[in-house]
């Protein structure tokens, strides 16, 4: 363990030293050579610097912040005036009525949020932007918090301008507001959104195979439609199964969303529909949900640290939820119009069709239920933009503020054996500019029966990510995540990993399950300032460390396992699966694996997020 921990220092403490050693180093070398060299041969012939033009590009750095101002190119026989969208603040046209709402929705190659005169400028663009039907206005207008005729009030505008963003098939919105006239008290309000390409593939061979097709966009109209078959075995005469999903978001501006799924394959047969309404902002005034769903998985139940028993299980959930918002101070400030008063509650109905046997089942987990959920919130939200955290330069919202919230809840369950729930969440989101953002979270709960505890967990988390720095035209950010997780009392099958997603990327160990467990890493990256067919380069740097134990055996006292990876990213950030990359991981040991494993593309590092802090439908602490 201390040997883990010594590296890991040593890790960051050489970063941190080439970082310094680098931006004091100066030098007079163009790092752009090479790409000036074959621009300049490739403007030997005309067919060859278009192609050259629709692979190589290079990111200046004005293009990195939104500018206020343009120098105008220099006098020629050809002068074409270049308009930026200029950022004033909206405050000073609080109260005055909306006239008019322009709405213009750009295709995803060659066109520019902030430049309004920028357009595709080779072949390449604009034969991709042909296959690309743009968001229609209505769709955008669904993600407004105001309307025409309304009073102007800023802080509606930024949110609404968030929210278009928060849209998978958006690369980036921005939202302006000029008077209507010179004098009057009237106002315009001009949106400028830019699409992602909405169209990504499914596939898998080799085997078992898998074809599908997703839209986060379909027709332009902000739904989501995925569909793929897939066979399970690699003969002929397998069944080929189906699934699929449609989301139909923010219908007609009342911003419920409705989703349905499916999936045909007999042993992990799905199906359902769902209607809800999130917290989507810090001025909801209310948020709720229905679904209803059927499941049918066959698995292994463990009935004993010994004996397991192979079953299908057969349940349909019913699930409703309603919460209501209510604003704690009277001021117009962003920070006090964010602080909320939050109350919900819940119904969830699991039916199990087949039934299992009592003595095998310790807390009654796979029988017919009725739980009742409420919660008690306080929360404040508010959001600042950045760049450069999980995207390549497009605008990013980050959430700054913080949530407090106790749950409560009673289970009916047969054999007159009812028991009750409490838990609580705090979550805290903060950023000291041009320093660190730190994001932690405390989360406990149990079920209590007569008094006694059963299928507690607690959650404790803590992430960071620093400033960014800049090293000559180079980027970059320090990112480093620690969660733990302690059960209690748990049942046979709750068990938790160090495994990929639960833990450590690329880490797949069959035995090295528990209870509880740690989990560490820092995560090293490079934003640099080239793109090759769109897409930006982030070499990645990954160190990791997990440890697993048991209720009687805490993972403290039981073997570290390190990871190691190194690798480059490609992102597209028009594109809605935007990330590819290159990375070889290497680990010391995986039980059940074996030792000095080495694996190729194992960590994905583009997932790296941290807990946010808006008020869901309230519910169970999750246990992973």
């Amino acid at each position: 363990m201390r040997i883990s921990f010594a590296i890991i220092f040593l890790f960051c403490f050489s970063t941190i030293a080439q970082v310094d050693s680098v931006t004091k180093e100066k030098t007079k070398r163009d790092s752009l050579y090479l790409y000036k060299k074959i621009e300049k041969l490739s403007k030997r012939n005309r067919w060859i610097y278009e192609a050259y033009k629709s692979v190589f590009t290079y990111k200046s750095p004005t293009e990195d912040t939104t500018a206020k101002k343009i120098q105008s190119p220099k006098k020629t026989n050809e002068i074409r005036k270049r308009k930026t969208v200029r950022i004033i603040d909206m405050s000073d046209y609080d109260g005055r009525i909306i006239k008019n709402v322009f709405i213009t929705s750009l295709d995803p190659s060659g066109y520019s949020i902030t430049d309004t005169l920028r357009k595709p400028e080779n072949f390449a663009e604009r034969a991709a932007n042909l296959a690309h039907i743009k968001s229609k206005r209505f769709t955008i207008r669904n993600h407004l918090l105001f309307k025409r005729g309304d009073s102007l009030d800023h802080f509606k505008v930024k949110e609404s301008e968030r929210i278009i963003r928060t849209s998978a098939y958006i690369h980036d919105a921005i939202i302006r507001v000029e008077p209507a006239a010179p004098t009057g008290d009237s106002v315009n309000v001009y949106i400028r959104t830019q699409d992602r390409w909405s169209l990504s593939p499914t596939y898998n061979y080799g085997g078992p195979w898998t074809i599908g097709l997703k839209d986060e966009n379909f027709l332009g109209f902000g739904q989501s439609v995925e569909q793929s078959a897939y066979k399970k075995e690699p003969t002929l005469e397998s069944p080929i199964y189906y699934k699929g999903t449609y989301v139909v978001p923010y219908i007609r501006n009342t911003f419920i969303t409705a989703l349905g799924f499916y999936n045909t394959d007999i042993q992990n047969q799905n199906k359902g529909v769902a209607l809800f309404r999130p917290f989507y902002s810090p001025l909801t005034r209310w948020a709720g949900g229905a679904d209803l769903s059927n499941f049918i998985i066959p698995t292994v139940l463990k009935v004993s640290d010994s004996l397991v028993e192979p079953v299908t299980l057969n349940y349909t959930n019913t699930d409703v939820w309603n919460g209501w918002s209510f604003p704690v101070f009277k001021s117009k400030e962003s920070s006090k119009r964010g602080t909320r008063f939050i109350v919900a509650a819940r119904y969830y109905h699991q039916d199990y069709k087949s039934t299992i046997d009592f003595t095998k089942d310790k807390f009654l987990t796979f029988q017919t239920t009725d739980t009742y959920f409420t919660s008690f919130s306080l929360s404040q939200r508010q959001y600042y933009k950045d760049k450069y955290i999980y995207r390549f330069g497009t605008t990013e919202d980050v959430p700054t503020g913080f949530l407090l919230s106790l749950i409560t809840g009673v289970q009916n369950r047969p054999l007159g054996t009812n028991r009750t729930y409490g838990g609580i969440r705090c979550v805290f989101n903060g950023h000291l500019p041009n320093l660190i953002y730190v994001n932690a979270y405390l989360e406990s709960g149990s079920y209590f029966n007569q008094s006694v505890m059963e299928q507690a967990v607690t959650r404790i988390g803590f992430g960071t990510f620093t400033s960014l720095i800049n090293i000559g035209r180079w980027k970059w950010r320090q990112f480093l995540v620690s969660e733990s997780t302690y059960g209690m009392n748990r049942g046979f099958n709750e068990i938790i990993s160090i495994n990929n997603e639960s833990g450590l990327r690329g880490f797949s160990s069959p035995t090295l399950v528990g209870t509880n467990k740690f989990i560490v890493y820092l995560q090293t990256q490079l934003y640099l300032p080239y793109q090759v067919l769109g897409f930006s380069f982030a070499p990645v740097m990954y160190v990791g460390m997990g440890m697993v134990g048991t209720e009687n055996n805490l993972f403290i006292k039981n073997q570290p396992f390190p990871v190691f990876a190194l690798g480059v990213q490609f992102r597209n950030e028009l594109l809605v699966f935007n990330t590819f990359q290159f990375t070889f991981g290497f680990y010391p040991e995986i039980p059940g694996v074996g030792y000095s494993v080495f694996k190729f593309n194992p960590v994905r590092t583009y997932d790296l997020q941290f807990r946010q802090f808006s008020v869901d439908k309230p519910g169970e602490i999750p246990y992973y």
